[in-house]
């Protein structure tokens, strides 16, 4: 058996009674914090895991399995600095990583339920789409050389050893990959399709620095034009709750599909379950506070 929640940190003790006392939005995030540091490091801690065998040798995942695995270390990874971002207090780009932990829990959600060979192909095949576009403006632009650059050879080689890692023929990149099914597609398959909208949506506008991202943190309304505004804005609960649920629920889909039954993945399952009550119950009297203090 593993102790999964040997690396467990402190519990964030959350008093209903104080939280209604909170007079900002410092004090509900920095509970929200606390008790998102609670479930990244378990997410951390979980991904971590290696395989071995009896004689105590670590056995390597296979490619399935570490489609699983490198997707919740990317998680982890992101949750981290999500963080980071979050605590400057820097909104802007907390939602550049809110967004890609949201598109890395899609991800894995689909893994967890189409995590077939078949699916990893189309995925792999997609993600060397750039490699093997990009060898081919090299091998163009050479192919009347006699003597390559040291660069030229170096991009080569550094595009051959990533199919090569991912056990993938060149040649097969000329066909099409389903993986270029649109993501709100994939959402469909593995949860409520307003997802899309609610929380993926609308961190697109700070991934492309879109109009609305302009407007809202890079111009200030002047007169009849705009001025530029150079200043932080401040994230507020609610996007440190979101980040938390979304950590609880990815964390869950993992331990349940992929760690192996017995008594301390159910203790583990449980101490998820309480996290992510915990954060809904500090995000009600949230709510609770913005009626009063908008």
């Amino acid at each position: 058996m593993v102790d999964y929640l040997i690396y467990k940190s402190n519990e964030t003790e959350v008093d209903l009674n104080k939280v209604k006392q909170f007079e900002s939005h410092g004090d509900f995030n920095k509970i929200g914090v606390q008790i998102l540091q609670e479930i990244g490091t378990l997410v951390i801690t979980i991904s971590a895991i290696v395989r071995k065998d009896n004689t105590g040798k670590i056995v390597p995942f296979n490619k399935e399995e570490a489609a699983l695995v490198g997707n919740l270390v990317r998680f982890g990874k992101l949750g981290v600095a999500f963080v980071e971002q979050f605590t400057k207090p820097r909104l802007e780009t907390s939602m550049i990583f809110f967004r890609c932990m949201a598109e890395t829990y899609v991800n894995l959600k689909y893994f967890l339920k189409f995590g077939d060979q078949h699916t990893l192909k189309h995925y792999i095949k997609n993600s060397l789409r750039q490699e093997w576009k990009l060898l081919e403006i090299i091998r163009e632009k050479t192919k009347d050389k006699e003597v390559l650059l040291d660069i030229e050879k170096r991009m080569i080689e550094s595009i051959q050893r990533s199919f090569d890692t991912s056990e993938f023929n060149s040649d097969e990149m000329n066909n099409s990959s389903k993986w270029d099914t649109k993501i709100k597609e994939r959402i469909s398959e593995i949860i409520d399709p307003s997802f899309y909208t609610l929380i993926y949506g609308n961190g697109s506008h700070a991934i492309h620095g879109n109009w609305q991202d302009i407007i809202n943190f890079h111009l200030e309304k002047h007169e009849d034009g705009f001025i530029p505004d150079t200043t932080w804005t401040m994230p507020t609960f609610q996007l440190i709750n979101a980040a938390t649920i979304l950590s609880c629920d990815l964390l869950r889909n993992y331990c349940e599909e992929v760690l192996p039954n017995d008594d301390e993945k159910t203790k583990l399952l449980h101490t998820i379950s309480d996290i992510g009550y915990r954060s809904m119950e500090v995000d009600k009297l949230h709510e609770e506070f913005m009626k009063h203090n908008r």
